[in-house]
Order: C-alpha cells, then sequence, then structure tokens
C-alpha cells in the first residue's frame, strides 16, 4: 500500500477508525476501559497484518506474472505483424473514412 499511495495513505481509517470512535464516544466503566482499549489495539494489528500479508503476496504474483503476460503479448504482436504481411497482397482498404476491409481470394 505504502509503494501504490505513498504519503497519502492514511493512518486510521475504515474499522479502526470506526472502533477508535466508539470507544471514545462511549463512557466505559473504569475497569473495562483497559481491555476493551487492549482488544480494540489486538484486533487493529491482527488486521493490519493480514492486509500487510495480502498486499504482498498480491505484489509478487503480479511481479511474476508481468514478464509472462509481456512476452504473451509480444507474441501476440508479431503472429499479427506476420499474418497481415502473408496478407498483404489479398487486403484492401477500399475507403479509410469507414474502414472497410475486403478480402481478395
Amino acid at each position: 500500500m505504502q509503494k501504490l499511495y505513498g504519503a497519502q495513505i492514511r493512518r486510521e481509517a475504515g474499522l479502526t477508525k470506526s472502533l477508535k470512535r466508539a470507544t471514545t464516544q462511549i463512557q466505559l466503566p473504569d475497569n473495562i476501559r483497559p481491555g476493551l482499549e487492549k482488544t480494540v489495539k489486538e484486533v487493529k494489528e491482527s488486521v493490519d497484518k493480514v492486509v500487510a500479508e495480502a498486499v504482498e503476496l498480491w505484489e509478487e504474483r503480479v511481479e511474476k506474472a508481468t514478464p509472462k503476460v509481456k512476452a504473451g503479448v509480444l507474441d501476440l504482436v508479431r503472429d499479427l505483424e506476420d499474418n497481415l504481411e502473408k496478407m498483404r497482397g489479398r487486403l484492401t482498404i477500399t475507403s479509410p473514412r469507414f474502414f472497410r476491409l475486403k478480402a481478395d481470394g
């Protein structure tokens, strides 16, 4: 996430923000508040860890797939160029205005 958003990434959002807001607005007995705050902190850390691991896994997969996708696209372009070269004599553009194609043969 840091790579993607840089300095614009929010420190607290979603679940963390909602839980903090809920715990500060509710008047809890003094004996319950420390335990609840500890639980909220643990949940936040767990969620952050899972999200970080998921992002890392996704980034690794994208990095591994990129060369394969690039190679596939290059092969596709080469095949298209070869086929167009072979069809050069049989392919005629009759009107560039309407992009009509006519195949002879």
